[in-house]
C-alpha cells in the first residue's frame, strides 16, 4: 500500500488503510462504493465516493485487488457492487482475524482469474436464496458458498 500512496500522492495513507481493510473483511461479498465510503467515514476519517472510488482503481492498477462483477444482477448492480479479491493471500492474511473461509475463496478467485482473465470472463453469482449455480441445478452448503460464472472462453 506504501507504493500506492507514493506513486499515487495520497495524502490520506490512514484512509487508503482503513479502506483496504474494509474490502478484506468484505472478500466475501459484494461492497458498493457508497458502503466502502460509509465505512471508512465511520472510523473518523471523512472520505468521499469518488475517492474510494480513485483508491480503488490505484489497487487495481498496481495489482493488489481485481474486482468481479455479478453477473446475475441488474446493471447498477453490474457496475457498482463487485466483489473485490487479493492477488496475494499473503496480504488478505494480514488484515483478517478469522482468515479460514475468506482466504479460500480469496485463492479460488485468484485462481480462475490467473486461468482465465482479469476482464469479462469470471463473474460471481448471487441472488438471494439461489445457492450454487451449477449445471442449471442448485445446491447449497450453509458453511461456504462460492458461486463463479466463467464466460464461455472459445
Amino acid at each position: 500500500m506504501g507504493d500506492i500512496a507514493t506513486r499515487r500522492a495520497v495524502a490520506n495513507t490512514f484512509a487508503l488503510k482503513e479502506l483496504f481493510k474494509k474490502v478484506a473483511e468484505s472478500v466475501k461479498q459484494p461492497v458498493s462504493f457508497t458502503r466502502l465510503a460509509n465505512i471508512v467515514s465511520s472510523t473518523g476519517v471523512k472520505v468521499s465516493k469518488s475517492t474510494v472510488i480513485s483508491y480503488m482503481e490505484y489497487a487495481k492498477d498496481a495489482w493488489l485487488v481485481t474486482a468481479v462483477p455479478n453477473i446475475a444482477g441488474k446493471l447498477v448492480e453490474k457496475e457498482t457492487n463487485h466483489k473485490y479479491y487479493f492477488t496475494d493471500n499473503g496480504i488478505l492474511n494480514l488484515f483478517l482475524l478469522n482468515p479460514e473461509t475468506s482466504l479460500l475463496e480469496n485463492m479460488v478467485a485468484d485462481t480462475l482469474l490467473r486461468k482465465y482473465g482479469r476482464t469479462d470472463a469470471v463473474y460471481f453469482y448471487n441472488r438471494r436464496g439461489s445457492g450454487f449455480l451449477r449445471s442449471r441445478r442448485r445446491i447449497s452448503d450453509s458453511r461456504l458458498e462460492m458461486a463463479f460464472i466463467l464466460k464461455h472462453l472459445h
